[in-house]
């Protein structure tokens, strides 16, 4: 009696059912996916224009006197990641929980030390990426038949 097996796989070894033409094809398209793969992820990198160097001549912009209001660096940087949490609140409220983790996790990084809504940030990027997770999440129960 013969022991049932998959029908398209005799048992035998391989390499007694492959002849040199069926190897060689295989290795072409090995190579042939290979080269496919190498173009599709070259980036055109060298192509972005660049910013001018320091040696670069730049026309010298008036000095600002002290009696002037400019913003410090921190409160320009502050502003901009305010802006940007709105926006990871707003992609939160649409359900694009992804976007929402990932913007956060920027904030974060980038943040000055008195970035003061550090822990608003921390609380959406935890709430963000459990939601993230869970929709993305595949849930597989087995039941035994009875």
């Amino acid at each position: 009696m013969r022991r049932p097996g998959n029908p398209r796989f005799s048992g035998d070894t391989i390499g007694f059912r492959m002849t040199a033409s069926k190897l060689i094809a295989g290795v072409l398209r090995i190579w042939i996916l290979v080269i496919v793969a190498v173009n599709a992820t070259a980036g055109d990198g060298d192509l972005v224009p660049r910013a001018p160097g320091p040696s670069a001549s730049v026309t010298a912009a008036s000095p600002v006197s002290e009696s002037s209001q400019a913003p410090t660096n921190d409160e320009v940087i502050i502003n901009f990641l305010m802006g940007r949490f709105q926006k990871a609140a707003t992609a939160f409220a649409d359900g694009n929980y992804e976007k929402s983790w990932r913007i956060c996790e920027a904030i974060l990084v980038l943040a000055p030390e008195s970035f003061e809504s550090r822990f608003e940030v921390s609380k959406l990027r935890r709430r963000a990426h459990g939601r993230f997770l869970s929709r993305s999440a595949l849930v597989v129960r087995f039941e035994q038949d009875q």
